[in-house]
């Protein structure tokens, strides 16, 4: 029996969307409300933030125009969606392994390239981002890849070489969680959005989101899957609810949605993948590193705020899900340039670094 018929009772509920911020919820809504009234002059790239705690909603606001229900694109979150997915699929039996070569999944859709590590390469690398492709973090190089007529042909053939064996190199790649895209949308027989409607938004209450087929670049081509890495648009509140599934390691109310074994393997740290590997890893690609970086299992990104460990559903630009199950605790953030605000504040760096300065430097503070 797969996990979408096992309704046996769980100890989680729903968010209580009605509380609101109260001392006696275990948080002081003073700092919060400080947040809000100064957002416009320190903070402009915030369009909204959303703090949860033993199943209540204790702050909610909104800036810049933007409502509980509308829809924000919140790019990398798409790779732990996409790993919900994966770990759904394998207990439904319909992705036989991680560790079976993508290459016998896609038959004359993957070349034969002059390299036979390609053939080696299993889902679980490309899930851990240790393929061990070149990929380059820049826009030329992605440019390269989203204009490709089947990424898939790409992955295998020799438009990128391999640079280490598979397994033992990590680099953060659109191209590996591509192949995690196109295998999986292979080994279901249907599009993604189509199981990810059944799979996660229904269960969840998530009434709408999007994940097109094509990357929002110049000439990009449109391809089988969905767009693995980034792309997809989700509301806050839809957001919420997905980080609120993790903090209760899968389970809505009395349904596992997503399952718990697949949660624990997914968030669970790469060995030699910690904080100060991540922050050299960003340092040499020119990326300033963001504070608190602590791991990356299977497409899951983790932090540590104070010694409290999360794992961070998280977005270019600061769209962010702060999953804090010790302290029974879901933070979410959107955010990105303000109307009229141009180019003065880079939207990735400062909405990146000021979502983590918030959780850090005002909501953990303010928990009572």
């Amino acid at each position: 029996e797969g996990h979408r018929r096992n309704e046996q009772r769980m100890n989680s509920s729903t968010i209580d969307w009605e509380s609101g911020p109260r001392a006696d919820r275990g948080i002081d809504p003073a700092p919060l409300e400080r947040l809000a009234e100064r957002a416009a002059e320190e903070r402009p790239w915030l369009n909204s933030l959303l703090v949860v705690r033993h199943g209540r909603l204790l702050f909610e606001r909104y800036f810049n125009g933007f409502g509980p229900d509308d829809l924000h694109p919140v790019y990398s979150v798409t790779k732990q969606w996409l790993s919900c997915l994966v770990g759904i699929a394998l207990e439904e039996g319909l992705l036989p392994s991680l560790d079976m070569p993508l290459a016998d999944y896609h038959g004359s859709r993957a070349p034969r390239g002059s390299d036979p590590r390609k053939r080696m390469i299993t889902l679980r690398h490309c899930m851990a981002m240790q393929s061990g492709l070149g990929w380059r973090n820049d826009m030329d190089f992605a440019t390269a890849f989203s204009r490709a007529a089947d990424p898939v042909a790409f992955f295998f053939g020799d438009d990128i070489e391999v640079v280490e064996d598979p397994g033992t190199a990590w680099v953060y790649s659109a191209c590996d969680s591509q192949m995690v895209a196109e295998t999986l949308r292979t080994a279901i027989g249907r599009p993604l959005t189509e199981a990810a409607r059944e799979w996660l938004a229904d269960p969840l209450g998530i009434r709408e989101f999007k994940w097109p087929r094509t990357v929002s670049i110049p000439g990009a081509a449109t391809w089988r899957a969905e767009i693995g890495p980034s792309e997809m648009w989700l509301s806050p509140r839809g957001l919420a609810r997905l980080g609120f599934c993790l903090l209760n390691h899968g389970s809505q109310g009395r349904r596992q949605v997503v399952p718990r074994p697949w949660l624990e393997l997914a968030t669970a740290p790469t060995p030699g993948v910690d904080g100060p590997f991540l922050q050299d890893f960003y340092a040499q690609i020119g990326v300033p590193p963001v504070r608190a970086m602590s791991g990356y299992g299977l497409h899951f990104g983790l932090k540590d705020f104070d010694g409290h460990p999360v794992i961070s559903v998280a977005g270019s630009g600061g769209q962010y899900a702060f999953v804090v199950r010790d302290l029974d605790l879901l933070i979410v953030q959107t955010a990105g340039l303000a109307p009229g605000e141009g180019d003065a504040v880079p939207p990735s760096q400062a909405g990146l670094d000021g979502g983590v300065d918030i959780a850090l430097d005002v909501i953990l503070p303010a928990l009572q």
